[in-house]
């Protein structure tokens, strides 16, 4: 999977999918410093009709602890359909380490430089 370093962050497009099998490609940050699969805002739950699993709490980095709702989402990972769990929270979608777990990630870090995500 390939994608861009731009807005001094990694990006890669995923393809993410509504209950009925409508597909969206929507561009997520790369943040290795989120614990989880996947966040997405408000908007983008709604849009995908995702279906709640339950409330969690997380420990912030500042170590404010702070409730938030976990959707399940079916996206597109390295050529195949996967299940993950999508936390949501306002901001830009986000890739979090638990979903690039036993996978690669190279960045470039410069304006326009290269992303890539590879399987181990």
């Amino acid at each position: 999977m390939t994608g861009s370093f731009s807005r001094n962050a990694g990006r890669i497009t995923l393809r993410l999918y509504r209950p009925d099998e409508v597909a969206f490609d929507i561009e997520f940050l790369i943040d290795t410093g989120f614990a989880g699969e996947i966040k997405l805002s408000p908007y983008w739950i709604g849009t995908l009709r995702l279906p709640k699993l339950w409330n969690e709490e997380f420990t912030m980095a500042d170590g404010r602890v702070s409730p938030y709702e976990i959707y399940a989402a079916e996206c597109e990972w390295a050529g195949e359909k996967r299940l993950v769990e999508a936390v949501e929270m306002v901001g830009e979608p986000m890739i979090g380490i638990d979903l690039l777990r036993d996978f690669s990630l190279f960045l470039e870090v410069r304006d326009g430089g290269a992303v890539e995500i590879k399987a181990l």
